[in-house]
This record gives structure tokens, sequence and C-alpha cells, in this order.
């Protein structure tokens, strides 16, 4: 039912989203009401906080619609992304020996429709940082090792809902053109239960920089 409902929420939030900026577009809003909005895609560098593997070795894609409302005539503004992103955690063995070969031990892949939401601010007109909170639904996931994918009784599923909080830095470096990168780090354990008082981690984390392209329509 949630997969159902998942899919049936994307495309009304398409269309609200094209609609809401097309009504932008030809409204022409004078200066200091601005709307934005576009396209972007890029990739990430993530990792499972938690999960016994370190460094940032699983790669993945990110592709999505943004909107952004500028807040009078101040520097800050209101943006809403809705993305699909792949996070996870990879690990790479070394099989055969010590002249053996290096191989994939260890994946854990999860695939989010997510939607942040981050407060702007913009200074020396093409730069601009952001902070915010995001909502994310896991809509497929998969975990294997070199001898291939985990059977029920070997994993224990991902929650299907993340917050996670946000932080970025952007770069216009042309009137339609940006490129943004930041890191995200889930709030609540994506899979176990929260740290204790004492600080012992029993949960797992989404930990995640990623770099992207923005194209503004």
């Amino acid at each position: 039912m949630a997969s159902s409902l998942a899919k049936g929420l994307f495309p009304l939030t398409l269309l609200l989203f094209t609609a809401t900026l097309a009504a932008a577009q030809d409204d022409a809003p004078p200066a200091g009401h601005r709307f934005g909005g576009g396209v972007m895609a890029g990739m990430n560098f993530s990792q499972v906080d938690g999960d016994r593997y370190g460094g940032y070795d699983a790669l993945n894609g990110i592709a999505g619609l943004w909107l952004s409302r500028q807040f009078g005539s101040s520097h800050w503004s209101l943006r809403v992304e809705l993305r699909y992103i792949g996070k996870g955690s990879r690990s790479v063995g070394l099989f055969g020996g010590a002249q053996g070969v290096k191989a994939e031990s260890y994946a854990f892949t999860l695939h989010y429709v997510e939607l942040p939401v981050y407060a702007e601010y913009t200074f020396l007109e093409q730069f601009s940082t952001s902070v915010g909170l995001g909502a994310g639904y896991l809509f497929a996931w998969q975990e294997r090792n070199a001898y291939g994918d985990f059977g029920n009784g070997r994993r224990v599923a991902p929650k299907r809902y993340e917050l996670s909080a946000h932080i970025a830095l952007g770069w216009n470096f042309h009137r339609h053109w940006a490129v943004r990168g930041g890191f995200a780090y889930s709030i609540l354990p994506i899979r176990g239960t929260p740290d204790d008082l004492r600080g012992q981690r029993s949960g797992q984390y989404n930990n995640m920089l990623y770099l992207l392209f923005q194209y503004e329509i």
C-alpha cells in the first residue's frame, strides 16, 4: 500500500511543481519576490555508519527537480527539492591470498525518493549556503556479499522512512547553471535503535557527500 501511495504521489507532485513554476514565470513577479526552479543531476559518495565498514565507497546517482522562493528583498530564500537518490555502503576485499584480486565483499544499496527543504542564504551574488531537513521514502533496497544476496534469515529490513539533516554550498557560474556540493546525515537510524545515553551505537545511519549540477528553467 505504501509503495502504491508513493507511486501516486510522485506524478502529482511533479504536476504541482510544473504548474507552480509556470504560474510564477507568467506572473513575472517583481525583483525581490522571485521564484526559481529547474532540474538537477549528480552523484554522491556514501557510507552507512554503524555497519563496521568505513569510507565513502558507495557511488550512487541523484536526479530531480528544485524550486526556490526569495523572501522579500533579502538574501534569504526557501528551497524545496524532489529527487531520486541512491545511498548505502560498499566494501572491497582481497580474495585468493596476498596475490589475490580485489572484489566487492559487501554492498548495501538503498533507493529513496527524497524531499529536502532548505533555508538558503545568497552572498557575493553568485554563491549560496543552505541548511535544512529532508524526508525520504525507501522504495527499494538490496544487501549482498561476495556470495550473493543475503537471505531473509540473515538480514534486517531498513526502515521505510528517513529523516535527515542537510547542509550545502552552491555556485551560480552561469545565468542558468549552478553547481552544488553538500553533506547529509540521518537524524534517526535507518536500521536498529538510536544511540543510548552513553553514546553506545546500536543503529545504522546514512552518511553522504554529494555533488550535482542544476539548470534553472
